[in-house]
């Protein structure tokens, strides 16, 4: 889902965003695609479930050791990274880990 808005003559775009559970890096260069149309004179504001892991050490169990990012999650981060888009929850807890329920692979 996604919502242009204005608020106090400020323009937002709100992303609700659900991704596949499987390996799918295109639907993020998509994604990335349909909000570089959209957002070029607002402020993005993105709710989401990617159902992949960014930080692979602190983000699975330890029964996935030496477990690498998907090609999904390269590619976000490639994109976070070049519109300067961080991830709140890890900005606020930076060494807690959180377990995804994610098969190793």
């Amino acid at each position: 889902i996604i919502l242009l808005s204005k608020c106090h003559g400020k323009c937002f775009t709100i992303l609700n965003l659900y991704a596949p559970n499987n390996d799918d890096p295109e639907f993020f260069h998509r994604v990335f695609l349909e909000l570089s149309d959209l957002s070029a004179d607002s402020s993005l504001i993105m709710g989401e479930d990617f159902n992949l892991a960014l930080n692979t050490s602190l983000d699975r169990s330890n029964k996935c050791p030496n477990t690498k990012p998907s090609r999904s999650a390269k590619v976000l981060m490639n994109y976070m990274d070049d519109l300067g888009i961080g991830d709140v929850w890890r900005l606020n807890n930076p060494t807690k880990k959180i377990h995804l329920l994610l098969p190793c692979a």
